[in-house]
């Protein structure tokens, strides 16, 4: 392969990070998607215990703002108030919101110059590097997919789905 075909096809490492985030947050949606609606804002209780669980709508909605306070960090933009409540009525209002989120940080992510990966970002959680931050999206995305997973094994479905 001639020097400048390769140069064209080739993605950058942050083309190729912004390809795996929004990949995940499509994988993520799609199981909310193979998920009865009733069943998106059931918090599962384990029998006699104060569990301290999510619904489906809640985790969506942290990893919705996860990606767009990540993509301000990198911008240096200051986030506001974390917004512990989410505002979903239906499945498809949180798949849509959780593949804006994760497009709008790939868009950021894009346009990352080549010390964006060993620099030290603040965050509420203290400082990390950007290599640390971008991989950390990737992992909580497919983090709370595994959750959503879990959900649909307690409501008594065995099938394993995979998006084409």
């Amino acid at each position: 392969m001639s020097e400048g075909l390769q140069e064209r096809t080739t993605p950058t490492v942050f083309e190729w990070q912004a390809g795996q985030i929004e990949a995940a947050a499509k994988n993520v949606a799609f199981w909310v998607s193979t998920t009865p609606e009733d069943r998106l804002s059931w918090e599962p209780k384990a029998e006699g215990e104060n569990s301290k669980t999510r619904s489906i709508y809640d985790m969506i909605h942290e990893c919705s703002q996860v990606n767009r306070r990540f993509a301000n960090l990198f911008m240096g933009t200051p986030n506001g108030d974390w917004v512990p409540q989410h505002a979903y009525t239906s499945s498809e209002q949180a798949q849509n919101d959780l593949i804006a989120s994760a497009h709008e940080f790939a868009e950021v992510v894009k346009g990352l110059d080549d010390g964006a990966l060993n620099r030290e970002y603040t965050t509420p959680r203290g400082s990390m590097k950007g290599s640390f931050m971008l991989s950390l999206v990737v992992g909580n995305l497919y983090y709370h997919g595994g959750q959503i997973n879990q959900i649909q094994l307690l409501l008594g479905d065995e099938e394993f789905r995979f998006p084409e």
